[in-house]
């Protein structure tokens, strides 16, 4: 049997179709069913592949390298412009670190060879000074560290 090129250019152009509709479909519902942006640069990238397969006259290879370059400069244009504003979202501070800036009262005084305490969240913390300098039981302090799990604190003015 011999086949010519204009029997197999048809079976070609569908299956290039099909091709290009399926990885557009899977990368589509890939990036649905996830949090964060996991494949829409492969999305796109299809889309254009698909939209070009349409066009019987093009040859099968450029769907292809359009994909790949498609794909590229999408991922680039998220990764340079969206970058700065997703790193730009303040986290919200969590667990010890939240605390620094806040005011506390000291529950035990800070003296050179003892750490004071003050409580947290119910959660009671060694503190030392942050200049080294003793201060009484009862004083207003902000907090300036966290170092360990001790806080360093400054008396509030």
């Amino acid at each position: 049997m011999c086949y010519s090129m204009t029997a197999i250019m048809p079976t070609l152009y569908l299956v290039m179709l099909i091709v290009w509709g399926a990885i557009f479909l899977l990368s589509l519902i890939v990036e649905i069913s996830t949090d964060g942006l996991a494949s829409i640069w492969f999305t796109v990238g299809a889309f254009v592949a698909l939209i070009l397969a349409l066009f019987p006259q093009i040859p099968f290879w450029v769907p292809i390298i359009a994909f790949a370059v498609t794909s590229l400069i999408v991922f680039l244009l998220f990764f340079f412009f969206w970058r700065d504003k997703i790193r730009g979202v303040k986290k919200a501070r969590l667990n010890a670190n939240a605390a620094v800036g806040k005011t506390f009262v000291l529950l035990e005084a800070i003296d050179e060879n003892h750490p004071g305490l003050l409580r947290n969240h119910g959660v009671t913390w060694e503190c030392v000074s942050e200049n080294d300098k003793p201060i009484a039981k009862g004083t207003k302090v902000e907090i300036v560290n966290l170092v360990g799990n001790r806080y360093v604190v400054k008396i509030h003015s």
